[in-house]
């Protein structure tokens, strides 16, 4: 992780992480909860975010809020889902409630440190050290990198390495992976159209993550979507 300047916005200070820092943070999560599965298979991410934080809360929210973190000085002290979301009984519902629950893990994890005692004074903007403690997740932030919501955009990594660990995913994609050199493999975009059913069942996620999350690992299918 590094800390660079931002010009504007709640944060005077911005947090960078690696590609691979998010594939390394999100698996040892998993594993130092013993919530990382032994083969492809849905991650029980409601026990991992009750056992490494707290158990989240289910309330009403104002419409197109998904979900919040709050944080005090040692790390999260809330985590907050929309009742109306968990209340929804069809599969896409309870996939997007997983997503947002992994979503708030990911600021969890990943953004903690902006609260902390030893670190808010530096990081955080003076008139916002004592009215920014809550990330609120909505619903409109469909291209977080794009508004410069850098939060947003490192809590969605975060998110769909925590569904679909890198290690697991490459597992079940391994039979389909077409090898381009020494010890290197790609995945053919009509495979990847192929897959996204079969993955989004697999690790109980809506195809949109799945989608995400290839596009992330294969780049060259972004080239491929044009």
């Amino acid at each position: 992780m590094r800390i660079l300047p931002e010009s504007q916005g709640t944060f005077r200070w911005r947090l960078h992480y690696a590609a691979e820092e998010f594939e390394c943070l999100t698996e040892q999560e998993l594993k130092a909860s013993d919530a990382f599965p032994s083969r492809p298979e849905p991650v029980n991410i409601d026990r991992y975010v009750e056992k490494r934080f707290l158990t989240p809360r289910y309330e009403r929210l104002r419409p197109g809020l998904l979900g919040f973190t709050e944080f005090g000085p040692s790390g999260p002290i809330d985590i907050v889902i929309s009742s109306e979301l968990a209340s929804d009984s069809s599969v896409l519902a309870k996939r997007r409630v997983r997503t947002t629950l992994a979503h708030e893990a990911g600021h969890a994890i990943l953004h903690s440190v902006l609260y902390s005692t030893a670190t808010t004074g530096a990081l955080l903007r003076a008139e916002d050290a004592t009215s920014a403690q809550r990330i609120l997740c909505k619903e409109e932030d469909v291209n977080p990198a794009r508004d410069g919501k850098w939060w947003e955009y490192q809590a969605n990594m975060a998110m769909s390495s925590l569904l679909l660990p890198k290690r697991l995913l490459l597992t079940a994609l391994a039979p389909y992976l077409t090898r381009v050199g020494p010890g290197e493999r790609t995945l053919e975009p009509y495979v990847a159209r192929r897959m996204v059913k079969p993955l989004s069942t697999t690790f109980d996620v809506n195809p949109v993550v799945v989608r995400l999350r290839l596009a992330h690992l294969f780049p060259a299918l972004l080239a491929a979507q044009g």
